[in-house]
């Protein structure tokens, strides 16, 4: 336990050694002999050896004036702070052995070099009792407990209210196109107005990260999640009773940069309560959900806009985040673990004032965390809140490529979203609620990759593919995590992204339908593993600045991918649906290079960065 302590400034450095005063005042009136000890201020041979005084009512007060203020003066000379450092793993042995016992006598102590007032002697004090009857832990300290140690049941709350976060999200995102057509119809518009919803979503939705997603490390997720979805219930409110283009406008990029922390946010919260070995199924989920969900999303709504009318694409949405928002008023506990041990020192502190109220205390002792030694002013948390993830964008060479590779995905997954209505819809005729059926491809291709990323997450961990070959072992024969081991499964399923993309652009006219349902579910694979592996390793090597990684690689994928649904038509006329399809997985074949870097180099990429969070994660597997 470390601590360091603050001492007052003092006259006197002795003032320090404690000394108790022994009064005999007499009662007001009477008389009182004392016995005089020799000395230099001994009386003179002429002088009785007992003397009798009589002190006056006026004397007597003065007195005590006199005492109580250098008692008062002497106390704030020797009070002395004594700061310790809180950890999770701290003794609670250890504070109760620096708490004031019930029964702590008061003493008091004055500089032995001040003159003695009239009628008192000075006696060296007795050493205080060793808290004979310890104090009571305030509860609502111990409530508060380490997000890693919470059990399943604490830590699967937090993963389903994550899930169904970004399943809302993702479903204001993708839903809102399936009601272009409609709106376009009901304000007599050009449609590019309306297409433009989807930009101006995404561009709240990739900008609003840069802001939320670092404050959040610093004040805590559950507060931030809590403020977004207030703020998505009034954007949902506004988008369902708009009536006309401007507005809607205005109001998508109110709802993206409201939805935003559902998706980048909760990321960050699976990472706080996860060690790494066992995060993987966990974002597994999240993201599967999360994938799912823009195929959901237009799946419920072309059924919406073709029996109810495209607003309640919006009601559904209002319902679906009303019941969120009360599922993480109630149930959603706070995952940041330095917010969360802030919050117990604040505890303890108060608790240790408390015993101390009406003592005489030589040396108080408070707590603060390690966090609170780097705290910075507003303006500094503002300014590292709106550049740090710029800054990992532009030097992290792991953020970068990264981003480049999830943006990729994403425009591929957004072409693919626009695609469908425009090849199903346009040139196949068909209605909004059987073209939705063709999303059904997108959501079972989610839950495939999911389990499959499972698997051969299970497989890799078996003994015959766990060596000090592959970095899963330490020289000394004891099993660690390695942060490459999240990229094993991408290596092997990226490339189902370039083939399903060839697949369903020579299939998609000529083929029976569900040859291009196929295609689109091995598309799906293929996105599902980039964004899953993007997500944990960015996780495991950033770990405390992972919000803030991520944050800068959501802006990219997002800011790029909401303006393909209106490129991708455009694509698909100038060029065709079969050469733009190849054009496209080119790229993709080109990018699948990316995980095979990093296994093979990532370890040296992360020992040149001083955020990668290597020896934490480490620290953490040991002590799971």
């Amino acid at each position: 336990m470390h601590s360091h302590s603050s001492h007052p400034r003092t006259h006197h450095n002795d003032a320090l050694e404690m000394m108790s005063f022994t009064t005999a005042l007499p009662p007001i009136g009477e008389e009182t002999t004392r016995e005089r000890a020799p000395g230099p201020n001994a009386p003179s041979a002429h002088s009785d050896s007992v003397y009798s005084s009589h002190i006056s009512p006026v004397q007597a007060h003065t007195l005590h004036a006199t005492v109580s203020n250098q008692l008062k003066t002497v106390k704030s000379r020797q009070e002395i702070t004594e700061y310790h450092f809180l950890e999770w793993d701290t003794p609670l042995a250890d504070i109760l052995a620096l708490a004031p016992s019930d029964d702590s006598s008061t003493s008091e102590a004055i500089d032995p070099s001040t003159e003695n007032p009239p009628g008192l002697t000075t006696t060296p004090s007795r050493p205080p009792p060793q808290n004979p009857h310890p104090v009571q832990i305030p509860p609502k300290f111990l409530k508060i407990t380490d997000p890693f140690a919470w059990n399943r049941i604490q830590k699967g709350i937090v993963t389903v209210i994550c899930c169904y976060s970004t399943i809302t999200a993702a479903w204001a995102s993708a839903g809102y196109a399936m009601g272009v057509s409609a709106m376009v119809h009901e304000w007599k518009v050009d449609k590019l107005k309306v297409q433009l919803g989807m930009p101006m979503f995404t561009l709240g939705f990739s900008l609003t990260p840069m802001l939320m997603s670092p404050m959040s490390e610093v004040y805590g997720r559950r507060s931030v999640l809590m403020g977004s979805q207030a703020a998505m219930l009034l954007a949902q409110l506004g988008c369902g009773l708009v009536r006309g283009p401007s507005a809607n406008l205005a109001l998508r990029l109110l709802l993206g940069c409201a939805a935003s922390p559902s998706s980048s946010l909760v990321g960050g919260m699976i990472a706080d309560c996860h060690h790494a070995k066992s995060r993987g199924l966990p974002l597994a989920f999240f993201s599967s959900f999360g994938l799912a969900a823009t195929g959901l999303g237009p799946l419920v709504s072309g059924f919406l806009v073709q029996y109810l009318g495209w607003r309640w694409i919006t009601w559904i949405q209002l319902i679906m985040n009303g019941a969120g928002a009360i599922f993480i008023v109630f149930f959603m506990k706070e995952t940041r673990g330095c917010v969360l041990l802030e919050r117990k020192t604040r505890i303890l502190n108060q608790w240790m004032e408390e015993l101390e109220a009406g003592r005489d205390v030589p040396v108080k002792h408070r707590w603060r965390t390690r966090a609170e030694e780097t705290h910075q002013s507003l303006s500094a948390l503002i300014r590292v809140s709106l550049t740090r993830p710029f800054y990992f964008l532009f030097t992290e060479s792991v953020v970068f490529w990264f981003s480049v590779w999830a943006s990729f995905v994403w425009c591929c997954l957004y072409l693919f979203l626009s695609s469908i209505p425009y090849v199903f819809m346009l040139k196949k005729h068909f209605t909004p609620s059987k073209m939705g059926l063709m999303f059904l491809s997108l959501i079972i291709g989610a839950f495939v990759a999911q389990a499959v990323a499972a698997a051969t997450e299970y497989l890799l961990g078996k003994s015959k593919f766990i060596s000090s070959r592959n970095g899963t072992i330490n020289t000394d024969g004891a099993q660690k995590h390695n942060p490459e081991s999240r990229l094993y499964a991408s290596c092997l399923y990226a490339p189902l992204l370039p083939i399903g993309i060839i697949m369903f652009g020579f299939t998609a006219y000529n083929q029976p339908i569900y040859v291009p349902g196929i295609a689109m579910g091995l598309m799906t694979i293929g996105i599902f593993t980039v964004y899953l592996a993007v997500f944990n390793y960015l996780a495991d090597t950033y770990h405390k600045y992972a919000s803030s990684a991520l944050a800068a690689q959501s802006m990219c994928r997002n800011l790029l991918g909401g303006f393909f649904p209106i490129v991708g038509e455009k694509v698909y006329n100038s060029i065709g649906v079969q050469n733009g399809s190849c054009a496209i997985a080119g790229v993709g074949v080109a990018l699948c290079v990316v995980p095979w870097v990093l296994v093979v180099w990532g370890e040296r990429i992360r020992a040149r960065s001083q955020f990668c969070s290597e020896t934490v994660e480490e620290k953490a597997v040991d002590t799971e």
